[in-house]
């Protein structure tokens, strides 16, 4: 069991900067809540990218280069959070998404949510959701919600376990040997 400890939401906003609360959604078989990603700067300004925590993620997770990490004003997430639900797991969650007030619309460049759960102070798992498009908007016309993608990652093992499974199969002298002979 993995209750979920920490977030990272990755932002970068692509253009038409907006002062609207924008808020990330959890929802599963427990409940639901939404995260307000609202920092002490101007959050969702043109070109702003940036990594808003909620609770420390583990030292394996790295700040995409060129993002600015930020702690959101309200940034309770754990015991008695999300929706006061104790025991809400990390594969409990349904869906994630963002959702901006009313008001002028948002461009995205960048949006992923990375999930991190754990027991007695150690995070064993994780999940990612992202944006599906490479630009998205949130705005009156499009719609006020865009909902996440899952990413769904091998764990680290398994992955190096398929290169090296498909590195034997694949011949890399020949397809070298091939590229250097059209000299």
């Amino acid at each position: 069991m993995s209750a979920i400890v920490s977030m990272a939401v990755e932002l970068a906003v692509k253009d038409d900067s907006t002062d609207d609360s924008i808020y990330i959604g959890l929802y599963g078989s427990s409940g639901g809540r939404e995260f307000n990603l609202n920092s002490q700067l101007n959050d969702y300004e043109r070109g702003t990218k940036r990594v808003y925590v909620f609770n420390d993620p583990p030292s394996y997770y790295r700040v995409p280069l060129f993002f600015e990490t930020v702690r959101p004003l309200d940034e309770r997430l754990g015991a008695g959070y999300p929706g006061n639900n104790q025991n809400w797991e990390l594969a409990d969650i349904e869906h994630v998404y963002i959702r901006k007030e009313k008001g002028n619309g948002l461009g995205i460049n960048h949006l992923i949510v990375h999930l991190f759960g754990g027991s007695q102070g150690r995070i064993s798992a994780h999940r990612t959701f992202e944006m599906v498009n490479l630009i998205s908007y949130v705005s009156n016309e499009s719609g006020l919600q865009l909902w996440l993608k899952e990413e769904i990652t091998l764990p680290i093992a398994m992955q190096v376990a398929s290169i090296l499974e498909d590195r034997e199969k694949i011949n890399f002298d020949k397809i070298i040997g091939a590229k250097c002979s059209t000299n």
